[in-house]
């Protein structure tokens, strides 16, 4: 038998297994730590990536609206927005300006929508640019005949309407020529000038064009065409029987 072990010494045996359990213990919350890590930055990872492939509606600073993706919340050192695809912008530019009063402040301040359709909202409620006769002309004016918007006088012109192609003028008389945004509705002013310009022809190419162009022509010889009246020096039938009979 060998010596007793002095006083307060731990038996060899003993000493192995108390590191082998400690060893076991760090190996284990290493093994936590890391899964609490790992769990942390993919629960973080999948947040972000919902945050970002939100969708809210604010303004650009051309004063257009803009449907954009994530938020408009700022963390430093990411980017958590952007515009959204072109395909899912509106169709035709809606200027902030031309909305109601109280969808105007909503878009400045900028709100979170569920996606792409909500613009159509916004869509219907813009105050939008018509094409209508007024004093035998056309002009353009704004909010006409819509809810919480404000009909007002945007622009005269000198075309008449009984200048114009037969189907123009249908469109115009039924107001039909109604367009989002005002650069829609002078491209379609413009066009209807150039129609009346071609209706003024002497072989127009649009085929319902009024029969003389909204205006009396003049044949070559300068007088204007249409039924012979009695004071243009003409003989009257009735006359010319009588002299016949007594010659």
């Amino acid at each position: 038998m060998g010596p007793p072990p002095a006083p307060g010494a731990m038996p060899q045996a003993q000493q192995m297994r108390a590191r082998r359990g400690g060893t076991r213990r760090w190996t284990w919350l290493v093994v936590v730590a890391g899964v609490v890590v790992v769990g942390v930055v993919a629960g973080g990872f999948v947040l972000l990536q919902n945050v970002r492939n939100g969708y809210y509606i604010g303004a650009n600073k051309d004063g257009e609206v803009v449907l954009y993706r994530g938020t408009t919340q700022k963390v430093p050192g990411l980017s958590l927005s952007r515009e959204a695809a072109k395909k899912e912008q509106p169709k035709q530019a809606i200027l902030v300006a031309d909305l109601p009063q109280d969808l105007q402040q909503q878009v400045k301040d900028t709100y979170t929508v569920d996606g792409p359709k909500a613009l159509k909202q916004l869509e219907n409620a813009v105050c939008k640019y018509s094409l209508i006769g007024e004093g035998g002309k056309v002009v353009m004016v704004k909010g006409r005949e819509q809810q919480n918007c404000r009909q007002s006088s945007v622009k005269s012109s000198d075309i008449r309407i009984d200048e114009l192609p037969a189907s123009d003028v249908t469109a115009v008389e039924k107001g039909t020529l109604v367009f989002i945004g005002q650069k829609a509705a002078q491209a379609k002013l413009d066009q209807l000038g150039a129609h009346r310009e071609e209706c003024k022809q002497r072989t127009p190419s649009i085929k319902d064009c009024p029969s003389s162009g909204g205006a009396r022509r003049c044949n070559p010889s300068g007088t204007r065409s249409g039924p012979t009246s009695r004071t243009s020096g003409a003989t009257p039938p009735r006359w010319r029987f009588w002299r016949s009979r007594w010659s």
